[in-house]
């Protein structure tokens, strides 16, 4: 047997992998809750499915529940917490092995750890139960040849199948989502478990990408290489691993179904093998390291989908452990996309990347810029859409911009979008802008100048934080909103102009920098321009930029009067002006005066309505306010904290008083608030200045807080005092009170006393509950309606309890009467009544203990009609109730639940009965409805369980629902014929004893037929007897059979009330006789003679005969052809004009067009032209468009054979087709159309062209995209002749850079589209002629020659490329011009500078090209001064002294090169020590061999001598050396001198 040896790594490997947890492929197999299995990803895996039942047919031994086939005693077995079974072991000894699907009827979904460890079977068939294959379960089966796994199949544990020499193949369905280490393929060597080794001939069948793919690719049994996998919530897949060796691999799009959208997390890192790998376009998501340190990738295709990159997923691998660029890796990738933005960002291309996102409203915004152009036009279009926003650091950090454009149309910045672009000097902002959003500009340290387009109305935090060369601003009147810090550290920026349009300015926004220690501080003569009483005045002298007063009035939403919102100024007494510009003064804002200590009176006017919250809030020093009558509300804490104010009188105008509006302070920062000492407010009684005194405790005066109802009344809210005797007014303001509402006056426990005026008419709920010291009320005749609780009743442990003693003193017969008998205070018989409209008088209320009761015909001399609802319900007492004469309505529920009533009469007077109004009388027995009641309502007298007689007279219409419901002893009723309507369940049935309907036993109704009662009877199933009328009414004559002209007819009538029918007969009417006329005989068709018949039942009383036909006598006539109709013989009736055609002719046809070609082309035009056609009137030109043919011109003059048709699309293919037309009178005939012509336009005239970037050999031109090309040819005029310089092949590609060119020199270019046409090159018109010119080199080694404490003196290379140069020096805030000098110069001294300054200086050519004068870019260098003029000396410094710091000179060159960032005036000692491997440039040129070696060490040498260092430091002529000893000065050791 030949076999392999696994080294120990890819044993631990195969271990690690193939034990990956199954929630890697949850997906594909079903777990985790899903319940699909997915199909197989490829053809190479066989099917398992059908194994299990054709190999128990095969051996004969299938196995079911109730037919075990192998003994059930060859299996031992454990049942399973979920009610399912193991195997744990087999002793048969089949070699055919069929595993039963159930044992005792329960399904095996497990084969135990070593179940069938060393048995003898060849074959053995694994049930669809099993869902687990623990470890050993089969190891040693070395006869085992064939083995079938089922679907069900999800786990596989380590070793299960090891030693299995006769397993050659095993098949891994998809749903196994673990397999454990060494499953299949091995054997131990000489029975040694730690000498695994595998099948050479093994081989697994497996579905793509699942385990059993894995675990084949780790064992080393396949190749293929295998993906491990999630699924997103959203269905979709990511990568998370790629396992295996491949060179070329393809990701899939798809795996099982559904879409791979993102390779994740290091999914491929380490795989060095890996040449070529292909990203499907279904790829958004690219994560960090996804295929770092594979070596051998040296291309990557980024497919257009794909939106977000990682660090690192590309290019990179580790060395030394440091992120290390693959040599030569280049990125394919579509123009302005992830892939781009990750090329350029990583220095893999150095076209510049614009990324934008499209929006909802269909426009777009650019969102990342990655590039090293120093000047940049952003797109006013991309792809069509319109760019209108720049979003959140898209071009951050951009340090080589120095200009960027953005194009008109953008209406935002957002944050951060220019921040640390630290070359920009100029940017123009669109009119189109709006916003500019937080930190859009931050350090943008060299911007010297920027205008604010009109149209931006907020300017968000920070926006220009930072910005050191600001100097010129321009800020427009759209702008509403400064915030903060806005233009903080802006040093350059000396003098703003705020617009009187702003209304709100953030602390800091301008004015302050930070100084050098990093402390807030005012820029030195700062000054602001403002509009006097505006927002910028105010900051301004808040911030100590001016001195002028400032009241800053701000239009209120009314549009026509004025809120004051800020104050700033020193006046210590100050009256607010009821008018400012004509315009009327309202109110006063949120703290319009907060914190002014200076005010010691203020005079609010009467025209203010509203004071804001915390208006004067802090006004230490204010002692008097003056708020005048028509101020209406105080707000929050509009007075707090002013701690000097005594006394406030607030006019009754005052409506509203917030919290701790007057009299509060605070002296721990609002912690802890209080009182003012003797703090007083003076106001008018029941006004919210008694209010807010009685509320806070500057007054003990009760308060009456009320409602004005209906602009003339008044109801009383709450009372709020400690009074014990107190007298409701009978009128506030003039308008009576009327109401006292609920808990008006809870809770008064000091009130002994109350007196409510006469005039008051309701006395809500718990009005005076737990006035537990009021004993007595008297309650006056005007009071209508009084609440529950409303007096005499107070909590006792949370139970309402009655006030021992309470007594009320009420008029008879009132509402204060019924309240003392309904709640106990009295036993005194109460009527209570109302006055109807009408002058009559209804019962409103009885309340009293009689058993019998008359009511009155009349009360103080007004008639008694109604009896009002619930009037006496619920007088339980009541035997016997007399009702007057008078009385017209009982309403609802007027005597309900009068449970003892027994004897009622009612009136003759009654009409109605109103809804249950009578209802549970349970003692009445019978009653006489009188002769005038009409309606009788619902539940009327439902459950008078009592009652066994009804009688109902001839006047009633309408009996309510469930009008005698649960009546069980009336068992029968007589409905008269009048009643129309009778509700549900109106009578005949009751509760049973479980509260169901039930009918009543033998209930029977008497009515009349055709009525309301009969049809009751028969809808509810009720036994029923038919009354006879005593006077019929019957109806009209009904005619049931109509009277014919020979036979008799019939009709009937009914009576109304008992359905009697009379019947009549109706004589037989006779023939009507009509004339039949006679009807002439025409040549085809016979005629009539006269006759007769009847016009009623058409019977014929004399016939009609026929009269024979006479014949045509035809005339012939031949008609020719023509080119609409065919050529015939007409035959025509001389008598009657009858005709007809025969013997046809062919119509004329008009010849076909032809010779039709193209005859000449344009971007926007073809010509198509053809041969005269002499026949015709003219001819028709159609063209294809639309998927149909379409009308394109009418050509009238049959000499005219040629067409041009304009308006087309650039590089498009269209179609044509002729046909002539003659007119034949008003009809135009056609010929056949002519071959159809097929042509393409050209590509449109190419626009847009414009330079984009120079350098000093190299142009760049852009231009617009042409969306009709399929490339553009670049030609560059070149040796008198334009020549073609660039064939671009791809249209999206809109931008060309020629290399190799001569500096300061002129260059022309142009463009013009291609359009391939099969194998013809199509080209558009050339763009117009772009010149540009080259500009100069930078320059060459910027130096310092020589320095002295006063001077420098710098250097450079000359140059032939250059005119001349310019040097410009930094200072005040920006570069000063300090020398323009010729080509011929190479330095330049500088003089009357400080010593020990670091001073910034910057270089450029300039070169004259024709009248073009063109610059190169700028070399920047920052030198230093010498410490003093003149140095020749050596300090000393003994060894073992700490040195702390060194003033280091000389140093600047060493930055640009050294460990450090940038120049320190600075060094401290361990700075020095960490530089001691860099060298340091003295006076010229020097070689540095060490830095502080030891022992004694030469440092560096000049021309004047040498520098000896080890042991102590120095500072020698400012340079900072270490030396056993002091250099010597003598013989070639002497100080170098200074210049």
């Amino acid at each position: 047997m030949k076999v392999k040896r696994l080294t120990a790594a890819i044993l631990a490997a195969a271990i690690t992998v193939s034990s990956i947890a199954p929630e890697a492929f949850a997906e594909i197999s079903g777990a985790g809750g899903m319940s699909t299995v997915n199909e197989s990803a490829d053809d190479t895996s066989t099917d398992p499915a059908s194994g299990g039942s054709d190999k128990a047919e095969e051996s004969g031994k299938t196995v079911s529940a109730s037919e075990p086939g192998e003994g059930e005693s060859d299996y031992t077995y454990n049942a399973l917490d979920d009610g399912t079974i193991e195997i744990t072991g087999y002793s048969g000894s089949a070699e055919n092995i069929v595993i039963p699907a159930q044992i005792d009827g329960k399904s095996v979904t497990r084969i135990g750890n070593n179940a069938f460890e060393k048995s003898s079977a060849k074959e053995i068939v694994i049930p669809d139960s099993v869902t687990d294959i623990e470890q050993y379960a089969f190891e040693g089966c070395t006869s085992l040849s064939d083995i079938t796994l089922p679907d069900s199949l999800t786990y596989i544990d380590g070793f299960a199948f090891a030693n299995c020499t006769s397993l050659k193949t095993v098949t891994v369905p998809a749903s196994v989502t673990f397999i454990g280490g060494w499953a299949f393929g091995y054997y131990f060597e000489d029975g040694n478990i730690d000498a695994r080794v595998a099948f050479d001939d093994f081989t697994i069948n497996y579905t793509k990408h699942t385990a059993g793919h894995l675990y084949a690719v780790e064992n080393g049994f396949t190749d293929e290489g295998c993906l491990i996998y999630t699924v997103n919530a959203d269905g979709t897949l990511e990568i998370d691993k790629y396992v295996g060796n491949d060179t070329i691999f393809e990701i899939p799009a798809e795996i099982g179904g559904k879409k791979v959208t993102s390779i994740g997390y290091k999914a491929f890192e380490n795989r060095t093998s890996l040449t070529s790998v292909t990203i499907p376009d279904s790829v958004t998501d690219i994560g960090f390291q996804a295929f770092h340190n594979c070596t051998s990738l040296k291309s990557v295709t980024i497919p257009a989908s794909v939106t977000t990159i990682d660090n690192y997923a590309f290019g990179y691998f580790y060395d030394a452990n440091k992120e290390t660029k693959i040599d030569g890796f280049t990125i394919n990738y579509t123009k302005n996309t992830a892939g781009h933005l990750y090329a350029a960002q990583n220095g893999f291309t150095d076209e510049a990347c614009l990324i934008n996102e499209l929006q909802d409203d269909g426009t777009v915004i650019i969102t990342k810029y990655a590039g090293n152009d120093t000047v940049f036009e952003i797109p006013s279009e991309i792809d069509g859409k319109k760019v209108t926003g720049i979003g959140n650091r898209a071009f951050q950090n951009s340090t080589s911009l120095t200009n960027a454009t953005i194009p008109d149309g953008v209406t935002h910045i957002d944050e951060c979008a220019f921040q640390g672009c630290s070359s920009l000097t100029d940017i123009a902002l669109p009119d189109s802008l709006t916003i500019i959003d937080s930190y859009a500009f931050n350090n943008c340290v060299m911007l010297t100048s920027i205008t604010i387009p009109n149209g931006v109305t907020r300017i968000e935090w920070a926006t220009f934080y930072g910005c050191s060369a600001l100097t010129d601003l321009v800020l427009p009147d759209s702008v509403t909103y400064i915030g903060y810090k806005v233009f903080f550290d802006c040093p350059s920026l000396k003098t703003v102009t705020i617009p009187a349009s702003v209304t709100d300015i953030g602390e800091y926004a301008f004015g302050y920098h930070d100084d050098d220690n990093w402390n807030l501080a005012k820029i030195d003569g700062f000054k602001i321009n403002y509009t006097k009483n505006t927002w910028g005045h105010y900051y301004a002298k808040q911030n100590g930029f001016s001195d002028e007063p400032c009241l800053v009035a701000e239009l209120n939403e009314d549009g026509t009067t004025l809120k004051i919102s800020k104050y700033a100024d020193n006046d210590t007494e100050y009256v607010i002006p009821e008018e400012i510009d004509g315009k009327k003064v309202t109110s006063i804002g949120n703290d319009a005066f907060q914190g002014n200590t200076s005010l010691i009176s203020v005079t609010i006017p009467g025209s203010i309505k509203d004071i804001g919250d915390n208006a004067f809030s802090g006004c230490s020093s204010l002692e008097s306010v003056t708020i005048s009558d028509g101020v209406e509300r105080i707000l929050y804490r509009a007075f707090y904290n002013c701690t000097s104010l005594k006394t406030v009188t607030v006019p009754a105008s005052v409506t509203y008083i917030d919290n701790n509006a007057l009299g509060y302070y605070s002296d721990d920062g609002g912690i802890n608030i209080n009182k003012i000492d003797g703090f007083t407010i003076n106001y008018t009684k029941y006004t919210h200045g008694h209010l807010y005194a009685t509320a806070n405790g500057f007054t003990n005066e009760g308060y009456l807080y009320f409602n004005i109802l209906d602009g003339d009344t008044v109801e009383i809210k709450r009372y709020i005092g400690n009074d014990t005797v107190y007298e409701i007014p009978a009128e506030i303001d003039g308008k009576q009170v009327t109401g006292i509402t609920n808990y008006a006056f809870e809770n008064r426990s000091s009130l002994t006393s109350v007196t409510i005026p006469d005039g008051v008419t309701s006395i809500s709920l718990y009005a005076f509950y737990n006035c537990t010291s009021l004993k007595t009320v008297t309650v006056p005749a005007s009071v209508t309606t009084i609440g529950d609780y409303a007096f005499g009743y107070f909590d006792d442990e949370y139970q309402k309890t009655k006030i021992d003693g309470f007594k009320i003193n009420y008029t008879k017969n009132t509402a204060g009467h019924r309240y003392a008998f309904e709640n106990g205070f009295t036993d005194e018989t109460c009527l209570l009544t109302e006055i109807q409209e009408d002058g009559t008088v209804k019962i409103t209320k009885y309340c009293g203990n009689d058993t019998s009761f008359v009511i009155p015909a009349e009360i103080d001399g007004k008639p008694v009609t109604s009896i009002g609802y619930r009037a006496f319900a619920d007088s339980t007492l009541l035997t016997s109730i007399t009702i007057p004469d008078s009385v017209k309505y009982i309403e609802m529920g007027a005597f309900a639940s009068c449970t003892s009533l027994t004897d009622i009469v009612l009136p003759a007077s009654l009409i109605t009965i109103d809804t249950e109004a009578f209802r549970n009388c349970t003692s009445l027995t019978s009653v006489t409805i009188p002769d005038g009641v009409t309606d009788i309502g619902s539940y009327a007298f439902a459950s008078c369980s009592a009652l066994t007689k009804i009688s109902l007279p001839d006047s009633v219409v309408v009996i309510g629902d469930r009008a005698f419901f649960d009546c069980p002893l009336l068992k029968s009723v007589t409905v008269p014929a009048s009643v129309t309507d009778i509700g549900e369940y109106a009578f005949g049935y009751h509760y049973d004893d479980d509260w169901y309907y039930t009918k009543t036993d033998g209930f029977k109704i008497y009515c009349y037929g055709g009525t309301a009662g009969e049809q009751y009877a028969k809808d509810n199933g009720f036994e029923y007897k038919i009354l006879e009328c005593k006077v019929h009414k019957f109806g009209e004559w009904t005619i049931t059979k109509e009277a014919s002209c020979t036979k008799d007819g019939e009709k009937v009538r009914v009576c109304s009330l008992c359905n009697k029918t009379e019947t009549e007969t109706i004589p037989a009417t006779g023939h009507t006789e009509v004339i039949d006329k006679a009807v002439a005989a025409t040549c085809t068709k016979t005629g009539l003679t006269e006759g007769k018949h009847c016009s009623v039942c058409n019977a014929v009383i004399k016939a009609q005969e026929t009269v024979p036909a006479k014949g045509h006598k035809y005339v012939d006539t031949v008609v020719k052809p023509t080119y609409t109709a065919q050529g015939y013989t007409l035959h025509k009736c001389s008598v009657c004009g009858e005709s007809y055609k025969d013997i046809y002719t062919a119509k004329l046809t008009l010849a076909k067009v032809t010779g039709v070609k193209l005859g000449g082309r344009a971007a926007d035009a073809l010509r198509v032209n053809w041969s005269k056609n002499a026949s015709a009137d003219g001819y028709i030109v159609e063209m294809y468009q639309g998927n149909k043919w379409i009308r394109v011109a009418k050509i009238t003059d049959n000499s005219t054979t040629t067409f041009r048709k304009a308006g087309l699309s650039a590089s498009t293919v269209y179609k044509f087709r002729v046909r002539a037309y003659k007119m034949e009178g008003k009809t135009a005939v056609y010929s056949e159309y002519s071959a159809t012509v097929a042509a393409s336009t050209n590509p449109s005239v190419m626009t847009g062209a414009k330079l984009t970037g120079r350098a000093a050999d190299a142009l760049r031109i852009n231009w617009s995209k042409n969306a009709s090309a399929d490339g553009y040819i670049v030609e560059m005029y070149k040796g008198g002749k334009w020549v073609r310089v660039a064939k671009i092949t791809n249209s999206g590609t809109t931008t060309y850079r020629k290399a190799g060119l001569k500096a300061c020199t002129a260059y022309k270019f142009r463009v013009k589209a291609y359009k391939m046409s099969g194998k013809t090159a199509l080209y558009g018109a050339y763009s117009a002629t772009l010149s540009a010119n080259t500009i100069p080199t930078n320059v060459s080694r910027f130096r310092l020659n020589s320095k002295t404490g006063k001077m420098l003196n710098l250097g450079w290379d000359m140059s032939d490329d250059a005119a001349g140069y310019i040097v410009q020096q930094y200072k005040g805030g920006k570069w000063v011009q300090v020398a323009k000098l010729a080509k011929s110069k190479d330095r330049v001294r500088i003089n009357d500078l400080s010593p020990s300054t670091t001073y910034k200086f910057r270089i450029r050519k300039y070169a004259n090209i024709g009248k073009t004068t063109v610059y190169g870019n700028w070399s920047y260098k920052s030198f230093k001064t010498e410490g003093k003029d003149c140095v020749d000396e050596v300090k000393y410094t003994p060894r073992g002294e700490k040195i702390d710091t060194f003033v280091a000179a000389h140093m600047d060159e060493v930055w640009n090169e050294s460990y450090f960032d940038k120049p320190k005036e600075v060094w401290t000692k361990s700075e020095i020590l960490r530089a001691r491997k860099y060298p340091i440039p003295m006076y010229g040129e020097i070689q540095v061999q060490y830095w502080f070696a030891d022992p004694l060490t030469i440092i560096g040498e000049t021309d004047n001598g040498y520098y000896i260092t080890s042991g102590n430091y120095y500072i020698y002529n400012e340079y900072v050396v270490e030396s056993k000893e002091p250099p010597k000065l003598g013989t070639g050791i002497e100080p170098i001198p200074h210049y």
